[in-house]
């Protein structure tokens, strides 16, 4: 969280504007929200995703790319073993 904060006051003083850091509440943390992914083609479905932190925007126009399925394993060691990714 305190490295978020240092970057956003960095960007405002980038930009010539006046930012600080004051503590407004107490928090732990967040949690992202809900992903909404589209496939649209060769059919239209809704798909089940989560987007990775500090991810890079999309670029404008959308992206493409292959869809890969891991398949869902019940412990860690498993998932070493028995994932073909």
């Amino acid at each position: 969280m305190q490295k978020a904060h240092d970057w956003a006051v960095a960007q405002f003083e980038a930009w010539g504007i006046e930012g600080k850091n004051e503590q407004w509440g107490e928090w732990r943390g967040w949690e992202r929200g809900i992903t909404h992914i589209d496939m649209v083609e060769p059919w239209v479905r809704s798909l089940s995703g989560t987007q990775l932190a500090w991810s890079p925007p999309s670029p404008e126009g959308g992206a493409m790319g292959e869809v890969i399925a891991i398949p869902k394993l019940e412990e860690g060691q498993s998932f070493k073993t028995g994932c073909p990714v």
